[in-house]
């Protein structure tokens, strides 16, 4: 769905630190929390434009982390199979 190009982020972690960039990932991913919160409360386009700036942030933050914990996984196949589980569950067919 969405691909930031490991040679965009890699300087940004150089310049910043492993240790800034996870506090930053916490941050960002608190701000979204935030936001998700205000929108049930109360879904209106200002609060829907805030969650989606601090999904763009998330989503920055955490191909980061991909990198900083690159162990060798594959993420893709991880979360394809977690998606087939969730399918099984709910009892919905694979697409």
């Amino acid at each position: 769905m969405f691909e930031i190009k490991n040679e965009l982020l890699k300087p940004i972690i150089s310049a910043c630190g492993e240790k800034a960039q996870k506090i930053q990932t916490i941050e960002e991913l608190s701000e979204l929390t935030k936001a998700l919160c205000k929108s049930i409360k109360n879904d209106t386009m200002d609060v829907r434009e805030s969650v989606t700036e601090e999904m763009a942030d998330v989503i920055i933050m955490v191909s980061q982390m991909l990198i900083v914990f690159d162990n060798g996984k594959d993420v893709k196949k991880i979360i394809d199979d977690k998606i087939e589980r969730t399918y099984k569950r709910l009892g919905l067919e694979a697409k």
